[in-house]
């Protein structure tokens, strides 16, 4: 397995850090969620073959990414901000209206 995502939403209700946890191994067509029990999340994505570089992609919620660094591939994992999040938050970096179409740009490449 190579890359995975993580999200904590429930459809329909507010984001609660106890709340669901899923995960997908992309190239396995492989699911796994749990309720309020992180480890089954982790122990079972730790269980798979991993490849050695793993690249996994979340929200940005801090309960995310604190699941994500339990992941243990062989050498290295790659943390990427999903999309909407990124965008949702680009401006927190600074920059105009200019440098942020220029980051876009980059981001679209």
């Amino acid at each position: 397995m190579e890359e995975i995502s993580a999200g904590s939403t429930s459809k329909g209700q507010p984001c609660d850090w106890k709340g669901y946890k899923a995960v997908r191994l992309h190239n396995m067509q492989a699911l796994a969620a749990s309720f309020q029990e992180n480890n089954l999340v982790i122990d079972w994505v730790n269980d798979q073959p991993l490849a050695p570089i793993l690249t996994c992609i979340g929200d940005g919620h801090d309960g995310i990414w604190n699941i994500i660094r339990e992941f243990t591939p062989e050498t290295e994992r790659r943390e990427i901000l999903d999309w909407f999040h990124l965008m949702e938050n680009l401006h927190k970096v600074g920059g105009d209206d200019a440098k942020d179409k220029h980051c876009i740009k980059i981001f679209m490449v």
